[in-house]
């Protein structure tokens, strides 16, 4: 589904020939499957990503070789940035009792091109996210992002706890799906941006809101095919599901085929009738090549192609397929719906 990381750019970068990307202006420290959990990480591989966060210094990038890491990680250092080497070659399972990646009492958090699966699926949160992100404060300044990413097979994929304060959350060119419970659950942070995410087949809810939610964006995601595995007699949508202030920019998504409907508030009581005031938004199969076989990219004939905003929209899709593409050969590059560009066709 996603481009492999080739073996000769990560001899590279291992050797100190190619350094990736330093967002934060800190040490970058290496993680292998052949690692050894000794020293800092920075010239010989650690074998754990946990050893490496523990051995990390605010504002470090620790970055990881593809592989498979059977992890359950808690990161309480502001600041990190954990960069995988390719979503689909790049995974975090965690052991089916406990979120995967907690970040907790943190400023500034960025996890990005990773497989997180196995969180437990009691539904407890904390406790069955994929990526739970908790600052535990309400006055908290900083910067969260969870960018291309693969969260499949937890109970939930992204949950974001207690007030976020005056810092920011991106949310941003993910697959989402096949998680028991909901895609992405939202209770308290306002100034979350859900962007190019493909959140679909998740058992309740696709992308949902509580208390303190509000002044977020939701913009060029399919959110489609959710609630299908987990009953609920007073839902009246399982697609998304806004909180009981409602001040949300919800614009140019495909909201469709969502088990109990597409749209709701959550006034605290109960669901009521919501209607976006966004442009854009449509309600169609978004044709995704093969969803039982994991392939959520766009088929030939997808409506999501070209249906996008390209305001604000991310410069390359899940798969470093850059963005826009004029995906439907009308001579306007436009971008995409979902995670995945669709590719122009020469």
């Amino acid at each position: 589904m996603t481009r492999k990381t080739s073996l000769l750019v990560t001899a590279f970068a291992f050797a100190g020939l190619l350094t990736p990307a330093r967002a934060n202006h800190g040490l970058t420290r290496f993680v292998s499957t052949d690692g050894i959990d000794s020293g800092d990480c920075l010239t010989n591989p650690c074998r754990t990503i946990q050893f490496a966060v523990d051995t990390a210094n605010p504002g470090d990038v620790i970055w990881v070789r593809p592989g498979t890491y059977n992890e359950n990680l808690m990161i309480t250092k502001p600041n990190l940035t954990l960069q995988g080497s390719g979503a689909s070659s790049t995974i975090i399972s965690g052991d089916r009792t406990a979120n995967v990646v907690t970040v907790f009492g943190v400023t500034s958090f960025t996890i990005e091109r990773f497989t997180v699966r196995n969180a437990g699926k009691s539904g407890a949160i904390p406790g069955s996210a994929a990526i739970e992100l908790n600052p535990n404060s309400g006055s908290a300044m900083g910067n969260w992002v969870v960018r291309r990413n693969i969260l499949v097979g937890n109970g939930f994929g992204v949950a974001l706890l207690n007030s976020l304060g005056g810092g920011t959350a991106l949310i941003q060119n993910n697959l989402i799906a096949n998680n028991d419970f909901m895609g992405i659950i939202n209770i308290g942070h306002p100034h979350v941006t859900v962007r190019n995410n493909t959140i679909a087949d998740n058992g309740f809810i696709g992308y949902y809101e509580f208390v303190g939610a509000a002044n977020n964006i939701v913009e060029n995601n399919v959110v489609a095919r959710n609630g299908f595995g987990f009953p609920c007699t007073v839902c009246t949508a399982t697609g998304i599901v806004v909180g009981p202030v409602g001040l949300n920019f919800i614009s140019f998504n495909d909201v469709f085929d969502n088990a109990k409907g597409n749209y709701a508030q959550n006034t605290g009581a109960g669901f009521i009738p919501y209607t976006p005031s966004g442009p854009g938004e449509i309600s169609a199969d978004p044709k995704f090549r093969n969803a039982p076989y994991g392939d959520y990219g766009l088929s030939l004939d997808s409506p999501a192609i070209d249906a996008g905003t390209n305001t604000d929209a991310p410069p390359r899709d899940l798969d470093g397929v850059a963005r826009p593409q004029d995906g439907n050969s009308d001579g306007v590059p436009v971008v995409d719906m979902g995670a995945f560009e669709r590719r122009a066709v020469n």
